[in-house]
C-alpha cells in the first residue's frame, strides 16, 4: 500500500515537471537570451522549483479527487476538468505576463 501510494507520488512529480518544462524554458530563455543576464539566487530559484513541483502534485491529488466525487456523467467529467484547466493556464499566462511587465518596466 505505501509504496504503491509513493509509486503514485513519484508519477505525479514527474508529470508535474513535464508540465513545467516549457513554462521553465520560456523563463530561462527570456533569463539569458533577452535580459542577457544570469539567474540571481539560483539556488532559492531551484527550492521555488522543487516547492511548486510538489505543489503541483498535491494538486492533481486533489483535482483527482475532485472529480469523484461529481455524480454526474462522463461527459460533464470532461466538461468539469477542461473548465478547471482553462481556468489554472489562464491564471498560470496572467502571472508571467504580469512578472514580464514588472521586469520590463522596473
Amino acid at each position: 500500500m505505501l509504496i504503491d501510494a509513493a509509486a503514485v507520488l513519484v508519477r505525479r512529480m514527474r508529470d508535474a515537471v513535464t508540465y513545467l518544462a516549457p513554462i521553465v524554458g520560456v523563463i530561462a530563455f527570456f533569463q539569458l537570451v533577452v535580459l542577457r543576464a544570469p539567474f540571481p539566487n539560483l539556488a532559492e530559484v531551484a527550492v521555488g522549483m522543487l516547492c511548486v513541483v510538489a505543489g503541483l502534485a498535491a494538486e492533481a491529488a486533489t483535482v483527482a479527487a475532485d472529480a469523484g466525487f461529481i455524480q454526474a456523467t462522463e461527459a460533464a467529467q470532461g466538461a468539469y476538468a477542461f473548465h478547471l484547466r482553462m481556468v489554472v493556464a489562464a491564471s498560470v499566462g496572467a502571472a508571467i505576463v504580469l512578472g514580464v511587465l514588472r521586469i520590463l518596466k522596473g
